[in-house]
């Protein structure tokens, strides 16, 4: 037989085996395809699945089902939804009887997950995937324009976590088979990009990190994204290898802008300048509580040339004496705002400092160096400089029991002996600040002396300095 006439016969096999096939879809009714699919999701999930669009079956170049509007709802609530979904499948599929995946991609995907005070979350699987004893692979899984919602409820206030126009490309997806915890089993690595993500209220822009997933560890690396006007890079992994999770991160923020810092914690506030903060940190746990008790690391947050528009710091230390309008310890919360969070400063009152007075303060440097061990946080080196006087902040906070711990903001003077002094204890949420101490020969000061500012002052008598750091006196 001549190579011609067996190619000829190769032929018309593949042209007969095509029509066959042709015939074979164009009888297939999609419609009992749609109904297995939305009670398989209805015996697995406490959700119903509603496919609105068409369901599309195509066998060449290589096996695939589309889907388009698709719904899943609890109730009259909706919880997921995609414009359109597309599985790549593998032709053996043909001879194992089950879907064997090569590819997922998913069109305009938003998920809405809530978790409960106690735990549980609002989508659960009610049924598990029978298990075929050699694990799962996708060659990739590809989600366009998605948008993905985080709610956990809380005694307090809830905790939320958003981000819209996310694109996640992942590939070489491999689920081991087991009884082990997902994140155990799991490898895989891809990217994500999204327009814009929203933790608690803080958004961030142009956010975008590298995934990595293997033997229990997983790895955000390169993260990259805008916050407070400036730009953040940094890496995060989590340890699931055992029991208990171990996280390690470090974080650096570059020429981010005070004043959307301040509004954080005071909407209407008015300020200028930049600052830049770093961080490694790593800690262990399941829970804030856990991964505030078991932290350690270093921060530090630091500026100069700032102007923070409202009040005027050394005229209402120069008059302080007969006003005591207001705390040392509200001050301070401006030295140490940035690494030990937006909670401490509210508990000690800062977003009240800008309520009653006029003017500005120019903050000539700014230093908040902090070491975190087992959840206490040492102020290292924490002042700031304004044009008449230097204020720091000394002692510890803990951070675990979210309270102040032989704490004091002082003035301190050329020396770094302190002039003024005030200690804070107690919890963030109803802190007792303590009265406000002179050194003796600063109470009968004229006040012309104590408009020059408290750190020019000059004592004669001896004193044990204080504070050393690098913030020097105006």
């Amino acid at each position: 037989m001549t190579f011609r006439r067996i190619t000829l016969i190769a032929l018309a096999v593949l042209v007969l085996l095509a029509t066959i096939t042709t015939l074979v879809i164009s009888r297939i009714d999609t419609d009992t395809y749609r109904d297995a699919l939305e009670q398989a999701v209805a015996e697995r999930l406490n959700a119903t699945l509603d496919i609105g669009g068409p369901l599309t079956l195509r066998w060449f170049p290589s096996p695939r089902v589309s889907a388009e509007d698709l719904s899943l709802m609890q109730g009259e609530t909706q919880v997921a939804s995609a414009d359109k979904v597309e599985i790549s499948l593998r032709w053996a599929t043909l001879w194992r009887g089950e879907p064997v995946l090569r590819s997922v991609t998913l069109a305009s995907p938003s998920l809405h997950l809530v978790r409960d005070t106690e735990g549980h979350l609002n989508l659960q699987r009610t049924q598990a995937a029978p298990d075929n004893g050699r694990g799962f692979r996708l060659a990739s899984l590809h989600v366009e324009n998605g948008t993905l919602s985080l709610t956990q409820q809380t005694q307090g206030a809830s905790q939320t976590f958003d981000t819209r126009s996310l694109t996640l490309d992942l590939r070489d997806i491999h689920l081991q088979a087991g009884d082990a915890p997902f994140i155990q089993r799991v490898a895989l690595q891809g990217q994500l990009q999204a327009d814009t993500l929203d933790i608690n209220g803080t958004p961030a822009s142009d956010v975008a990190f590298d995934i990595d997933a293997d033997d229990g560890l997983l790895a955000l690396v390169n993260v990259r994204a805008r916050l407070l006007d400036g730009a953040s890079e940094g890496s995060l992994t989590v340890d699931y290898s055992d029991e208990t999770p171990v996280y390690d991160l470090t974080l650096s923020l570059h020429n981010f802008s005070l004043q959307q810092f301040l509004q954080q914690l005071s909407p209407d506030q008015q300020a200028s300048g930049q600052l830049a903060f770093t961080a490694s940190l790593r800690t262990r746990g399941r829970s804030l509580d856990d991964w505030l008790a078991q932290l350690n690391g270093d921060a530090t947050l630091r500026g100069d040339q700032l102007v923070i528009e409202g009040l005027d710091i050394d005229q209402e230390l120069s008059r302080y004496q007969s006003t005591q309008r207001f705390n040392l310890v509200d001050l301070g919360a401006l030295a140490f705002a940035g690494p030990l969070g937006i909670a401490a400063t509210k508990g000690a009152g800062f977003a009240r400092l800008f309520d009653r007075t006029q003017g500005s303060s120019d903050i000539a440097a700014l230093m908040s160096d902090w070491t975190i061990h087992d959840g206490i946080a040492h102020a290292r080196d924490t002042a700031m400089a304004t044009e008449k006087n230097r204020l720091v902040m000394l002692g510890d906070i803990d951070l675990g029991k979210r309270r102040f711990s032989n704490t004091r903001v002082a003035v301190v003077d050329r020396r770094g002996c302190a002039i003024m002094e005030q200690g804070i204890t107690g919890p963030f949420s109803s802190p007792r600040v303590q009265s406000v101490s002179y050194v003796k020969a600063l109470l009968g000061a004229p006040l012309d002396l104590l408009r020059q500012g408290l750190s020019l002052v000059e004592m004669d008598e001896e004193c044990e300095a204080v504070y050393e750091g690098s913030v020097a006196a105006p």
